[in-house]
Parts: structure tokens; sequence; C-alpha cells
């Protein structure tokens, strides 16, 4: 629960933050350093459409409509978040389904310590709620402990047309 609070916590504050103009000087992290070559190094993604004002990548997958958004945050704190949206359907709404793919999502955004970290989790069943359960609940967190970063969360969105899987982190 206190990784929910934490991830709370930092939205409010970049939210905060977020209201305010600052100027480059004024970061700690340089936003600049985040670009398309920033993106194409740390990841396993080869193209995407990449908008430089959102520092977000946008990559759309062949079925049904799924697409992924891998965005990050440098300024006063520098962070990940990377989304696999796709349409909600019943056989999308089980743990096998989740598992597998926030194994592939984690696989392609993250580094391998982290991909190990998210793995262990995941195998490990260290969930907030009960993944099975995310039919009946709007967000299901899992926690990922043992990282150096402020927040290092995954969760499960059911939306009433989409379904996301989100992996987040922010140092």
């Amino acid at each position: 629960m206190n990784l929910f609070i934490n991830r709370i916590t930092i939205f409010l504050l970049s939210s905060l933050v977020a209201g305010y103009a600052v100027s480059k000087e004024e970061c700690y992290y340089n936003p600049d350093a985040v670009n398309y070559e920033y993106f194409l190094k740390h990841t396993n993604f080869t193209n995407a459409q990449w908008d430089s004002k959102k520092k977000e990548a946008k990559i759309i997958l062949d079925k049904e409509n799924e697409e992924i958004i891998v965005s990050y945050s440098a300024c006063y704190q520098f962070g990940l978040t990377a989304t696999y949206k796709m349409k909600r359907s019943a056989e999308k709404l089980n743990s096998v389904f989740l598992i597998k793919k926030l194994t592939w999502l984690g696989n392609k955004v993250l580094n391998k310590p982290d991909y190990e970290m998210l793995e262990t989790a995941l195998n490990n069943k260290r969930f907030i709620n009960d993944l099975d359960q995310i039919e009946t609940k709007e967000r299901v967190f899992i926690g990922i402990e043992g990282s150096d970063y402020q927040s290092f969360l995954v969760y499960v969105v059911n939306d009433k047309d989409d379904f996301y899987v989100e992996i987040s982190w922010y140092m």
C-alpha cells in the first residue's frame, strides 16, 4: 500500500509542478536529453511516432487497435511510463493473460535488472489486489520491491471499453 501512496504523492507533486512554467535551468534532469534517439536506445522498439513536445512515443500494433505509449518525464524527477492499451474482452480479464502482457511490455521497455525485478514480482504474485479479480476491480497494483527508484509500480486498469497494463518508475 505504501507504493500506492508514493505513486499518488509523486503524481500530485508532478501535477503541481506541471502547473508552473519551469525553465530548463531550474530542472534537476535535462529535459532535452529525452528524445527519439534516447527512446530507441533504451527500449526494444525499432520505430514509433515520436512527439517531442510530450516526450512520448506511440507504437501502433497490428492487432485490434492495440497501441503502446511510452512517455518520459525529465525535470525535477526522471521517469518512464509505458502503457499497453487494448480493447476490453472477457478472455483478457485473467491473470495468465495479464502476466504475459506485462512481461512482454517489461521486456520491451525496462533494462535487464528492472525486468528481472518485474519478473520476480509477477512470478511470486506480489499483487496489492488479486489479479484474477480485475473483472470487478478498476485497478490492480503490483508493487516492485528492491529497486533504487522512488516508485516502481505496475498496474492493470479495467476501463469501460479499454484495458491497460502499465509499467511506471520515477527517480
